[in-house]
């Protein structure tokens, strides 16, 4: 949890600019996950990254904790542009951008969600997405104890 709430100070000034209202819900007090302190923080950070991009001015950013039996639920949320659903089977590959991720921002490279994708794989976990255009998306990161 100290590494979310840091990058949520981090993402304090990045998201002023946009007026981004952050939110962080948690039902747990600590959620210790093994595995890469600096690869996990980084990919965090480029899904609240993501998240601020691709919000809209005003928009909301909510970090999500959920505890279950042998594992740890993260969400990252925002209300942003959204994902079309044909573009969901590809959004974790290499240097792909969606034609909206290209109209939105000039930013971006392609490999952020590919780099979240191969850290999340590297600790065994499970990444999967909700969104629907022009309402917003929401990256479910599930990773053990």
């Amino acid at each position: 949890m100290v590494i979310l709430k840091e990058l949520l100070d981090d993402f304090q000034l990045a998201g002023r600019q946009k007026e981004i209202t952050f939110s962080l819900e948690a039902d747990v007090e600590t959620a210790f996950v093994s595995g890469n302190k600096d690869r996990l923080k980084r990919m965090f950070g480029n899904l609240l990254s993501n998240a601020i991009k691709y919000s809209k001015q005003g928009g909301n950013v909510r970090l999500t904790v959920k505890d279950s039996d042998d594992s740890y639920l993260f969400s990252v949320s925002d209300d942003g542009i959204g994902i079309l659903e044909k573009d969901k089977k590809k959004i974790f590959e290499g240097f792909y951008r969606t034609k909206g991720a290209r109209l939105a921002t000039d930013q971006g490279t392609g490999l952020g969600l590919y780099y979240i994708k191969q850290v999340v794989d590297l600790h065994k976990g499970q990444i999967w997405l909700d969104s629907e255009e022009n309402k917003g998306s929401t990256f479910f990161v599930k990773l053990k104890k």
